[in-house]
């Protein structure tokens, strides 16, 4: 058995994608709406969008299934996540190509409104889950769900 609670990883996994999300939309804010958002901001966004994309595998192959079992009244939030996740992953990507397509800052910046509201939106909700299936676990559990996540 893993000693790491596999909560603690999400909680961790969505800090730092918080901030991540927090300093680009700054980075963002601070250019001319006119000019064209450049390659190293472009980076930036596919790099979040790769950390949003493992995060989300994470929950949706790990996270997800075992919660489903082990904690089967809270299936039907786990189905808006997955939802929200598409709706994320959707925005992402569309934000990730204007960027790498030298669009104006005023149209990425649009798609990043609606991405960081998709975004803040699922962080309350996974918030109130991750803390609710901690609650529920016990350390058998919990270790399963380490040992799960740990090979994703």
């Amino acid at each position: 058995m893993i000693d790491v609670n596999p909560i603690s990883v999400f909680e961790h996994d969505h800090a730092e994608l918080n901030r991540e999300v927090l300093e680009l939309g700054s980075l963002l804010a601070a250019l001319d709406g006119a000019a064209a958002v450049g390659p190293g901001l472009a980076e930036r966004f596919a790099a979040l969008r790769d950390d949003l994309f493992m995060h989300f595998v994470r929950e949706e192959e790990g996270l997800f299934p075992f919660v489903s079992t082990a904690v089967p009244d809270l299936a039907q939030e786990v189905a808006e996540l997955i939802a929200m996740h598409d709706e994320i992953c959707g925005a992402v990507a569309r934000m990730v190509h204007a960027a790498q397509v030298g669009s104006t800052a005023a149209v990425v910046r649009a798609i990043f409104e609606r991405f960081e509201t998709a975004h803040a939106r699922h962080a309350v909700t996974e918030r109130s889950v991750l803390h609710r299936i901690g609650g529920r676990l016990t350390p058998a559990q919990a270790g399963e769900l380490a040992e799960l996540i740990r090979g994703l």
